[in-house]
């Protein structure tokens, strides 16, 4: 990092994209099941994909302030991980969140992992598009865009400082 000059901000994306091409396989696992099963999602594997797009640029916001967080704070990567795994719980994966009752459910749609998730479920079981929820689309692109937008900000001021802590 000292001796070599290129762009930082490269690294945390060349890990985005490494984890989307296995998001891209697993998919294609998926279909293939999908297949099997002698059901075929048809034109909503353009949700599939949009519901890809919408992981990859929350994950690469969330990497950019860890990666910058990381270089400053070298138990961020443990705390990240507890971090995530708390968000995967509360995350409503294997069943739906309407099985909460109605005045909790609010909760899970905090998550911005819950419209993802839920946007996958919805468009291959139920067959329902992805700006069917608009608002937790709105506020699944709000938050993901100040999360975006401020690891950005955090990478850019203070890159210039790596070189010295590392």
């Amino acid at each position: 990092m000292k001796k070599v000059v290129f762009r930082i901000e490269v690294l945390p994306l060349v890990k985005i994209l490494s984890s989307f091409i296995l998001n891209v396989v697993f998919n294609v696992i998926l279909l293939a099941i999908y297949g099997i099963y002698g059901r075929f999602v048809g034109i909503h594997i353009l949700d599939m994909l949009y519901f890809s797009v919408c992981l990859a640029v929350l994950s690469l916001g969330l990497s950019y302030i860890t990666a910058t967080l990381n270089v400053f704070i070298k138990d961020i990567g443990q705390f990240m991980g507890i971090i995530l795994q708390v968000l995967m719980w509360m995350t409503p994966m294997m069943w739906p969140y309407t099985m909460v009752a109605e005045k909790d459910a609010w909760f899970y749609k905090l998550n911005p992992l819950h419209y993802v998730i839920n946007g996958y479920r919805e468009s291959l079981i139920q067959g329902e598009w992805f700006f069917h929820h608009w608002v937790q689309m709105l506020w699944f692109w709000t938050i993901t865009g100040m999360l975006f937008g401020a690891g950005r900000i955090l990478m850019c001021r203070m890159k210039g400082h790596f070189a010295d802590v590392l």
